[in-house]
This record gives structure tokens, C-alpha cells and sequence, in this order.
């Protein structure tokens, strides 16, 4: 026969705010493997959304379920899988707002300016609007401050910039942004002598990761024979093949590889 587990206690606030943290005092006879539980009200005794071993200490340390509505805290005695103490909590609602430009050129950072909650795991990002919650492009953590930088996409269209709580990555707040094609042009020599460096003018947008590369023409956008960065100044310098045949210069956007101009070179011995 089963022993009557008894009664416990619990007491924690009557409400919370949607991804927050709160802690449950709790008193009971702290058998092995016993738990805290937080349940959604009304829901069969042994489900819940999250759980925390009573031997973890007290009060017992929780995270609010992203879901607003009422939950129940309730202690679990493991021996005997019955919930023999509970009491009432109510999740409520978190707002937040973000402020972004109308538009921004391709693979730019841009500030956004967010108000919310600003919970550990929380972001800001990019997505595509079909995109999930969750889903994204580019993100960055809210703990990096308000405003802070978020990278556009490398393909040009439209977006929407999120504040998503990290708790359940729920999105809180929206707004538009158009992301703007970005071009570039290049002036390279008809020609040029093998494993020779030579000179090569050229306009884009010189963002951080931007590279002036030679390569095949069959070779895809990311593959070259030789490559410099746009950072290292206008006219770059790029060093010919060692071996002759007809090559194309072409100026890559870094973010995403995209090829946004080319010329053809021909590499003689």
C-alpha cells in the first residue's frame, strides 16, 4: 500500500509577464524526483508546459511560457504521480515597438530602435514576410542595445523587421523595410601577362566584405583564381593567373556571394 503523500503548499505571484522570470516557494515533503510543475489551467493533472526538481532548491526558479492566459503552478509527488499541491498564476501580455528605415541597399547594416521587454534571448531581425516567427535573415540580440545594427539581406526585396521574444520566439512587433539592389562596374585591361599584377578600376558599394576576384568563366560566383577586397583601396590590384586563357574580373558582394559585375580579361604567356 501506498503511503498518503500528504499536502503541500505553494506560493508564488498571482501574475507574471509573458517571458518573464519568477520563483515558486514551495513547502512539501520533497521526495525523490518531486516537481514543481506549471501547467496551463484546466489541463490533465500530469501535463504541463515546464518543471523543476524540488531537490534544485526553494523557491524553484521558472521562465514564463510565452502564451498569455492561466496557468497553474502545481507540485508533483513523484512515487505516487499526484499533484497534491496547487495554486493560480495568470500570464500576461508584453508589448514592444521597433523604428526602421523605409529602405536600405543590400547587405548594409541599418539601426533599428526597439522598445520591449529586452529579455536575455530576445532579437531583432530580418526576415522575409512568409517567413516564421523563429525564421529569419539576419538577427541581432536586444542585449546589444537600442539602436543597434542589424545586416540587410543580400537579395534585394521585401522584408520586415521583428522584435521576437527568444521565450517561444514569439513576435511582438513589425514593420516594413525595403531592401534596394545595389551595383557596381568594373574597367579591367583587355589583357594582361601571367601571375602579373595589374590595375583595375572599379565602382560599388565597397561594403566590408566586397572582393574584386578573377576567375573562369565557368566558375560559380564565390570561386576565383585570385581575389582583393574592395577595402584595400580604388584601383585594386589584382594578380593574373598562372595560367593563359580567358578569364572574366568580376565584383562580388562578400554577403551572399552575389556577382554584381563582370568584365572579360584574356591572360597571355
Amino acid at each position: 500500500m501506498v503511503a498518503d503523500p500528504g499536502t503541500a503548499t505553494l506560493a508564488g505571484p498571482p501574475s507574471v509577464p509573458a517571458g518573464s522570470a519568477f520563483q515558486v516557494q514551495w513547502e512539501g515533503p520533497d521526495s525523490r524526483d518531486d516537481f514543481i510543475a506549471i501547467a496551463e489551467k484546466g489541463s490533465k493533472e500530469l501535463r504541463y508546459r515546464d518543471y523543476t526538481y524540488t531537490k534544485k532548491g526553494n523557491p524553484a526558479d521558472f521562465v514564463a511560457s510565452g502564451d498569455v492566459g492561466n496557468y497553474e503552478m502545481r507540485y508533483v509527488h513523484a512515487h505516487t504521480r499526484q499533484v497534491i499541491g496547487r495554486a493560480d498564476i495568470k500570464v500576461t501580455p508584453v508589448e514592444a515597438a521597433v523604428q526602421a528605415p523605409a529602405s536600405a541597399a543590400v547587405a548594409v547594416e541599418f539601426e533599428v530602435v526597439w522598445q520591449g521587454p529586452a529579455y536575455p534571448s530576445d532579437y531583432i531581425s530580418v526576415a522575409r514576410p512568409d517567413q516564421r516567427p523563429g525564421s529569419y535573415v539576419n538577427y541581432t540580440y536586444t542585449r546589444d542595445g537600442s539602436p543597434l545594427k542589424v545586416r540587410a539581406p543580400s537579395d534585394p526585396g521585401s522584408y520586415e523587421v521583428r522584435y521576437t521574444m527568444g521565450r517561444g520566439n514569439k513576435l511582438l512587433a513589425k514593420t516594413n523595410i525595403e531592401i534596394k539592389a545595389v551595383s557596381a562596374q568594373l574597367q579591367a585591361p583587355a589583357s594582361a601577362d601571367m601571375a602579373t599584377a595589374f590595375d583595375l578600376a572599379w565602382q560599388g558599394p565597397d561594403n566590408k566584405s566586397d572582393y574584386i576576384s578573377i576567375a573562369r568563366p565557368d566558375q560559380r560566383p564565390g570561386s576565383y583564381k585570385g581575389y582583393t577586397y574592395t577595402s584595400r583601396g580604388n584601383p585594386a590590384k589584382v594578380k593574373a593567373p598562372r595560367e593563359p586563357g580567358i578569364y572574366e574580373v568580376r565584383y562580388i558582394l562578400g554577403r551572399g556571394n552575389k556577382l554584381l559585375d563582370k568584365t572579360t580579361i584574356e591572360i597571355t604567356p
